[in-house]
């Protein structure tokens, strides 16, 4: 027995969904799904409804709320729907709860949020009086009931149920529409842009008979006016988006709508502290905050010791549009500014400490944000562009985002409309960037004009920086004479301030040279005697790169275990920290030194990770690191021919970086070892390769459409037939055998 609607289209995935809720409600008595308007409540809900009916004696019943205004017609349209008569000395409530008393049934509130008080105190009478009723319930917010279970309804997976729904509809609009390689590319990025949204999704398939996929991407900035095409029979508010979106901004108090539309402002994402400062014209913003959540308009998730929440993009492109409309864009900006240079210079002097780490982390989780400070500074404030570019050079070279950090800084140099000091830093940065990308003229030039401003405003720590870039550049383009000279100028600076850090990096520096002269036990001794000085300061990046130049010095005095001991210490290092220049040096020295040794195939394959690293972080190989990769690869060609090292390197350059990082820090070659004794099955063989992608137990489950629970059991026999006990290694394997 029901009353359930006979669905027109296709549902779509949500296997895993409607298997999780359906053990849910075997152990609650009510289940709540929430979550944003369009994110596919209602339709989950029914599905789950339909498939557990003939378990229950009495059936289903389906209660539609949406269209009411009166909460006293609650029980009316309750009592309609069962079909109940109401006594004229009970009442229908009464009614209603003296006829469920006997009843095991499920009963499904829907849409629940505009009348969410009522709905939980009639949902509370009847679990408390009705024992054998269960309630599934729809709303954007929970009911706050004793014994609710909430379940937050996930968006579709990107790469499948999105991409699926997206189709389906579509060909209702235009029946020979199919997803192909000339258009998958646009389909996912309207997927990924409306956030996974099943009503968006629909709404933008719908747009299939005029535009194709590539021009309704292109479009969705303006998203809530192309998404307008819902079918006549919904309910108004799901017929556009704006409708949908419209109709969760109605239910916000004042206070609740100042902040929803001051959070508009973060572009992937914020911290408490951060919503507390840049929304702080208002009070109990934490208490605010969490009602956007109860409400399904902020999404939650942990993030290391704290929690990060984010909006939707779409809810986000609707909160900014009402914070233009109400004046309110600019002081927000501004705030939002504020923070991130506060922010990026808290983060500066921790780079080069053993709070490196989690400073990378926090800049990286921030980079949408400060990317969107960025452009807001460049146009309206030039001195807080110019010092968050400043202080940020250094994230952006140990994560490998070389490209878009030099054109913030090259576009900061060029600003003469600041401070000198805060100008002379900038250069400094930009100057160090560019040595980094191996453009030594401009570094040169650059460095030139900031130790000349930092001697004029009186900086020595500046000036001190600025003598070590100098002789870097002057080293990079062999002029070693001249370098020495500015080494040494700076390490008597750096000494008379008594920054035993710098002298540490002057020492490094002169290594290089060194070493360029075949100076190997003085390149040696320079590296000893900085190692301390870095390990003392706690800066790990420093300390990994002297440990990999003591290797690459190993290795040009054939010391090749030595050599391989060194790279894998400092490539376990800068894998950890996220130093993308650093893992490409590591990888460059591991192949040379299995090339030296005979190892072809792994000396090869690291080769190609090596240029598929260099190409990702937009670095290309100074002439030194050229003259070695060519070094290495003749070798590799003398051992097993032109074809066969073509090969294996293409094996390498399409490696995922983390199976990369595992197989140089392994002893693994990538031949393809003998069969195990036990085969992996054909599902085995699956979950491996997804391993090797570096998706979790949780995402592959998703994309397998399987439990969680049976992947974990995968995994254990994958590990046993294998003999494996990391997913590093599991990585490896796959990689080994063709399955990456």
């Amino acid at each position: 027995m029901h009353n359930l609607p006979t669905q027109l289209t296709s549902f779509i995935g949500r296997e895993r969904e409607r298997a999780q809720l359906r053990e849910r409600l075997s152990s609650a008595r009510l289940v709540t799904l929430t979550g944003a308007g369009g994110a596919g409540k209602t339709r989950l809900a029914l599905m789950v409804a339909a498939s557990v009916e003939s378990e229950l004696e009495h059936g289903v019943w389906l209660v539609e709320l949406a269209a009411l205004t009166d909460p006293a017609l609650i029980p009316t349209a309750l009592a309609t729907a069962l079909g109940v008569l109401s006594s004229a000395d009970r009442g229908t409530l009464e009614s209603l709860l003296e006829y469920l008393s006997e009843r095991h049934t499920l009963l499904v509130l829907d849409n629940c949020e505009h009348l969410v008080a009522d709905c939980a105190q009639l949902a509370d009478q009847v679990l408390r009086r009705c024992p054998g009723v269960r309630i599934l319930a729809t709303s954007r917010e929970m009911l706050n009931v004793p014994g609710e279970v909430i379940w937050r309804v996930p968006s579709l997976a990107l790469d499948s149920e999105a991409v699926q729904l997206f189709a389906e509809r579509a060909r209702a609009a235009l029946p020979d529409f199919e997803v192909a390689s000339d258009n998958v590319a646009a389909v996912t990025e309207v997927c990924e842009r409306l956030d996974g949204i099943p009503l968006a999704i629909e709404l933008a398939a719908a747009r299939i008979r005029t535009l194709t996929p590539a021009q309704i991407a292109a479009r969705l900035d303006d998203r809530f006016g192309l998404l307008v095409a819902g079918p006549r029979t919904l309910l108004p508010r799901q017929q556009t988006l704006r409708a949908t979106v419209d109709w969760s901004y109605a239910l916000l108090s004042d206070a609740e709508r100042l902040l929803f539309r001051g959070l508009s402002v973060f572009a992937a994402g914020w911290t408490l502290d951060a919503a507390e400062f840049v929304c702080g014209d208002q009070p109990g913003v934490l208490q605010l905050l969490e009602q956007l959540v109860h409400r399904s308009l902020v999404q939650v998730t942990p993030w290391k010791a704290e929690m990060r929440y984010r909006l939707l993009e779409t809810l986000r492109q609707y909160a900014a549009e009402k914070a233009r409309e109400a004046d309110e864009e600019v002081a927000l900006r501004e705030r939002h500014l504020d923070w991130f240079v506060a922010l990026a210079e808290r983060a500066q002097p921790g780079l080069r400490t053993a709070e490196l780490p989690d400073w990378l982390d926090r800049l990286e989780a921030e980079h949408d944000n400060i990317r969107a400070a960025l452009r807001w500074a460049a146009e309206h404030r030039p001195e807080a562009q110019v010092r968050l570019s400043d202080a940020l050079w250094e994230f952006w070279y140990i994560r490998g985002h070389l490209a878009e950090g030099q054109f913030w800084l090259d576009a900061a140099a060029q600003r003469t409309d600041v401070s000198l000091a805060v100008r002379a830093r900038a250069l400094k940065a930009a100057g160090s960037l560019a040595s980094y990308r191996y453009d030594f003229d401009r570094a040169s030039a650059l460095e030139a004009e900031a130790l000349s401003l930092a001697h004029e405003i009186g900086d020595l720590p500046l000036a001190a920086a600025c003598l070590v870039n100098l002789g870097n550049t002057d080293a990079g383009r062999k002029r070693y004479a001249s370098a020495e000279r500015w080494y040494g100028q700076a390490l008597q600076l750096m000494r008379d301030l008594d920054d035993n850090y710098g002298v540490g990096l002057v020492l490094l520096n002169q290594s290089y040279i060194a070493r360029d002269h075949g100076q190997h036990a003085r390149a040696t001794e320079l590296l000893e005697r900085c190692l301390p000085l870095f390990v003392a300061s706690g800066d790990r990046r420093r300390t990994g790169r002297t440990l990999m130049r003591l290797g690459t010095t190993a290795y040009e005095q054939s010391d090749y275990p030595r050599a391989e001991q060194l790279g894998r210490d400092a490539l376990a290092t800068f894998s950890e920290l996220g130093f993308m220049p650093g893992i490409a040096d590591c990888f460059e020295l591991l192949a040379s030194v299995a090339a030296a040794q005979g190892s072809a195939a792994r000396a090869a394959r690291l080769f190609g990770a090596l240029e598929a690293l260099q190409a990702r972080i937009g670095r290309s190989l100074s002439p030194a690191e050229r003259r070695l990769r060519e070094r290495g690869l003749v070798a590799v060609r003398r051992v097993v021919g032109e074809l066969s090292g073509a090969r294996w390197r293409a094996d390498g350059q399409a490696l995922p970086l983390e199976t990369a990082v595992a197989f140089a820090l392994s002893d693994a070659t990538l031949e393809a070892d003998a069969a195990p004794s036990r085969p992996l099955s054909a599902r085995e063989r699956d979950v491996v390769a997804l391993i090797a992608q570096g998706l979790t137990n949780r995402q592959i489950a998703e994309q397998l459409i399987i439990s969680e629970r049976t992947v974990d059991s995968h995994v254990s026999r994958i590990f046993d037939k294998l003999g494996l006990s990391t997913r590093a290694q599991a990585a490896v394997w796959a990689a080994g055998h063709g399955l990456v």
